[in-house]
């Protein structure tokens, strides 16, 4: 492979300009040439087991994603993927860097690689994914409660004092947990009293 992903630091890149700058020195990285080299460099190591196979996969999707133009959705399964070997204090810390973890998206995406781990009859490994999975789950909730929280004490305040101030950020609080796509993954019950509460509050506008 005349260009190393590895050394050029495509298998490590976080951010969609670091990326951009990386394929504007180095072009030949999407040729169909080199994704086949890369491709089949992937499937070697995954044969023999030797090798930094999630390192060049990395790589590989990110280049797919660029070429179809859908750098961003690739690059946000990678960021997911690479929680999986994240202790739980690393996986906490990662999440207060990047909140977009504890989403729906993020939790569908684990759900789908533990369901293909177990079709593949690879179930230890289906279970370290859902480890990861459950623990997201459990910050959320606790995300939840505290946006939960706030949002309460708001329309408390709203009642004490009349203040609109206090009814908005209510109601804001409880749109953003019944509709904003970028909130904590909610369960059913969280997203309906969260419609039940904006409704009831919408009456005091």
């Amino acid at each position: 492979m005349t260009t190393n992903v590895q050394e050029i630091g495509l298998t490590r890149a976080e951010q969609i300009d670091e990326i951009e700058r990386i394929l504007l020195d180095h072009p030949e990285l999407t040729t169909p040439e080199f994704l086949k080299e890369l491709d089949q460099q992937i499937d070697q190591i995954e044969r023999t087991g030797k090798g930094d196979w999630w390192g060049l996969t990395r790589a590989r999707v990110l280049l797919g994603g660029y070429r179809d133009l859908e750098l961003a959705n690739a690059l946000f399964r990678c960021r997911t993927r690479d929680l999986l070997p994240l202790g739980p204090d690393d996986l906490r810390r990662r999440v207060d860097a990047h909140p977009e973890f504890l989403t729906e998206r993020a939790d569908a995406l684990l759900r789908h690689w533990a369901s293909q781990e177990r079709n593949a009859g690879k179930n230890q490994r289906a279970e370290q994914i859902e480890l990861r999975r459950d623990l997201l789950r459990e910050i959320a909730a606790e995300h939840i409660l505290t946006l939960t929280g706030d949002a309460t004490a708001q329309e408390h305040e709203f009642q004490r004092s009349g203040s609109i101030a206090s009814l908005d950020q209510a109601l804001a609080a409880r749109r953003y947990l019944a509709y904003d796509p970028a909130a904590p993954f909610l369960s059913y019950e969280v997203r309906a009293a969260s419609t039940q509460a904006i409704s009831r509050l919408l009456q005091h506008r």
